[in-house]
């Protein structure tokens, strides 16, 4: 999947999210009026897209690597935008995707060079190790362990 659609469907992700938030769940309205099986539809279909960008992670990792415009290929802080969390992130859910820019940590991963799983990336407050192919990526902020130390 290219980053366009990938970036579509977490958009459609996040707006429906939005539409949850703003409307309460679809038996609030009990499942059998039109809102509420509107509701469960887009809960429904939110689901699926959940699914299909879990299945494209998986593949991802799994693929030849491919380049992504500004992916880290050295530890260090980084400007990101957190798109997509990885499977079993507590509350991935909830927190991406993501259209603030904060400072990301990416570490060495031990991973095969030239893989994505070469490095890793840490999200301040997130217990669970991200990917970098799940980010949009700023500028380089400093290196991890800085030159002379």
């Amino acid at each position: 999947m290219d980053n366009e659609t990938r970036s579509l469907l977490c958009e459609i992700d996040n707006a429906i999210t939005t539409i949850k938030s703003a409307f309460g769940a679809p038996g609030d309205y009990g499942y059998n009026t039109p809102k509420g099986a509107a509701l469960f539809v887009l809960c429904w279909r939110q689901s699926d897209i959940i699914n299909h960008l879990r299945k494209q992670e998986a593949y991802a990792s799994s693929a030849a690597p491919h380049p992504i415009e500004g992916m880290p290929d050295r530890p260090g802080y980084y400007w990101a935008k957190w798109r997509i969390a990885a499977y079993g992130t507590r509350e991935g859910d909830e927190l991406t995707p993501s259209d603030t820019w904060e400072i990301v940590q990416v570490n060495g991963n031990n991973g095969d060079p030239g893989s994505l799983e070469e490095l890793s990336v840490s999200v301040s407050g997130v217990e669970q190790v991200q990917w970098r192919h799940y980010f949009v990526w700023g500028a380089h902020v400093a290196d991890l362990i800085p030159e002379g130390a």
